[in-house]
């Protein structure tokens, strides 16, 4: 039978469909010749999209049945693809007709329509540029770069707004999670990923690369929304060395430059050093001897003694003369090991007057050599006959494995020689002051 073909309607989905697939809805009436319509049979439906130039672009094929109106509705690209890819098709750069063919008895005779030019409609498609595809339920682009707000992006996702440029993620519950990963290499190779996450009222950063042990994300970084801060690694400022623990041992006894003590570790390291005791030692004149340069002998004769009223003095026979000095005076100290030095007072009286007195606290911590370091040293003129008083303050560690003394010495003319002027209202007397641990 010779059939006469009415196209009903035809529609171009415009963009709510597209929004749905990403196809042309097609609807027509099938008649026969004398005006009847064709219901309820089976027909197949080839359809050829044509660039304006003749040449076929996209052929696909359906097979259908009208309804009891003759009505067939077929949506152009989701029937068996014969040439080409629906998805391929840019809707921009060319103009293209769309031909229709019918085969009626399924026998491989279709009858074509004339192309008809696809108009403004279909162009809704390229409302979108066409740069969306489907992928069963998901969709992608194949744009290099997309701008929101801005018609020239810089980068492959650009937005752009006179006040506020935003991106959100919502998810409905507290424990659900909202995260972004940026992935850098392959697990297969060298590889290095980072993923933030809000989850369960924190704010994670996770790490997941072969430069660690460990073979899926772990969190590094940790933010509460009090803004409490946890993290796996170290802190470091632009200078200095890096920090990796807030510590509250009070004795501060690990000595780091890692470590930051908290701020009551510090309180109870200030409370334990002032709750050390501080103490004196006062060293007599009697304890001052005259010492020979040569063969380190004491000379017991010549003794710094208390005298009643506190004052010490000595019958001295010697004087200062240079170069032929032969004498110093010297002042053992005996010192409570592990214990800090703080200061000395030295008490003194001298009748000779104009020259420089050198006072030394020394220590030697070798058995096997007369090596001495000097602690601390100060000079003093002695100007006036009368009673002198000096402090010296310094810190000093008591070493257990070294013994202490005071040395008097003459800075100018020469040491202390034995000699023939006696002079009778001279001595020297020291406190040393320590704190006891």
């Amino acid at each position: 039978m010779k059939y006469l073909i009415t196209l009903f309607v035809v529609t171009i989905c415009l963009m709510p469909c597209f929004a749905q697939n990403s196809t042309i809805n097609y609807k027509a009436i099938i008649k026969d010749d004398i005006g009847n319509v064709i219901a309820n049979q089976e027909i197949n439906v080839r359809f050829i999209i044509r660039k304006t130039t003749g040449n076929n672009f996209y052929i696909e094929n359906h097979t259908t049945t009208t309804d009891s109106n003759g009505l067939i509705i077929l949506s152009i690209g989701e029937g068996v693809a014969a040439l080409g890819d629906f998805e391929e098709f840019d809707w921009r750069a060319n103009n293209y007709s769309l031909r229709v063919g019918l085969d009626i008895e399924q026998d491989g005779s279709f009858i074509y329509i004339d192309d008809a030019e696809f108009k403004s409609v279909p162009y809704a498609l390229s409302s979108a540029d066409n740069l969306w595809r489907k992928n069963g339920d998901d969709a992608y682009i194949l744009a290099d770069k997309i701008g929101i707000g801005t018609q020239e992006p810089s980068a492959q996702l650009s937005i752009q707004d006179s006040l506020i440029s935003s991106i959100k993620l919502v998810t409905p519950f507290f424990y659900t999670e909202g995260e972004i990963a940026f992935e850098n290499g392959s697990k297969d190779a060298e590889y290095t990923f980072f993923k933030i996450s809000n989850k369960q009222d924190r704010f994670y950063i996770a790490a997941d690369s072969d430069l660690i042990s460990t073979t899926d994300y772990e969190n590094i970084f940790e933010l509460s929304p009090q803004g409490n801060i946890i993290t796996q690694g170290s802190l470091r400022l632009d200078n200095g060395v890096s920090v990796n623990e807030f510590s509250n041992d009070g004795t501060l006894s690990g000595n780091s430059d890692t470590v930051v003590p908290t701020e009551s570790a510090i309180k109870a390291y200030v409370d334990n050093a002032t709750a050390t005791e501080i103490r004196k030692i006062a060293i007599p004149g009697s304890a001052f001897h005259l010492h020979r340069i040569d063969d380190e002998s004491v000379d017991e004769t010549k003794i710094f003694f208390p005298l009643t009223g506190g004052v010490n003095f000595i019958p001295r026979e010697f004087n200062i003369i240079s170069p032929d000095a032969e004498y110093y005076i010297l002042a053992p100290l005996i010192l409570p090991a592990n214990n800090i030095l703080t200061s000395v007072k030295y008490v003194f009286k001298d009748d000779f007057l104009g020259y420089n007195y050198r006072f030394s606290i020394i220590k030697n911590c070798s058995v096997t050599s007369d090596l001495s370091i000097i602690v601390n040293s100060s000079s003093f003129e002695i100007n006036s006959n009368e009673v002198n008083f000096r402090d010296v303050n310094f810190l000093e560690p008591i070493d257990p494995d070294c013994s202490y003394s005071i040395i008097i010495e003459m800075e100018e003319n020469g040491m202390l020689t034995n000699g023939g002027n006696t002079y009778t209202e001279t001595f020297y007397h020291a406190i040393i002051t320590y704190i006891e641990n």
